[in-house]
């Protein structure tokens, strides 16, 4: 008797743990997720000051699946710097 009531209670328990289990897509390089990973975001604006550099963050965050986030990079090709999310 005490056998099948474990057994049972096994069987409820199963669904319930593995209903927390976190599935993650997967996410093809040219997803809408995958568009702003690895690349330089000219849209965001100046990228100078700690604020900057965590809105930049945020935002590569948000915006792309590898949820490695982003920081300010200076480039050469232009004065100050740019917001880079990356890969």
């Amino acid at each position: 008797m005490a056998y099948s009531k474990i057994v049972i209670f096994a069987i409820l328990a199963l669904p319930l743990l593995l209903s927390g289990a976190e599935t993650r897509k997967a996410v093809l390089p040219g997803s809408e997720l995958f568009k702003m990973c690895c690349k330089n975001q000219p849209e965001f604006g100046t990228c100078d000051t700690k604020e900057d550099d965590e809105r930049c963050t945020q935002m590569c965050l948000d915006g792309c699946s590898t949820n490695k986030g982003g920081g300010c990079q200076p480039i050469s090709a232009a004065p100050g710097s740019v917001c880079s999310c990356y890969c």
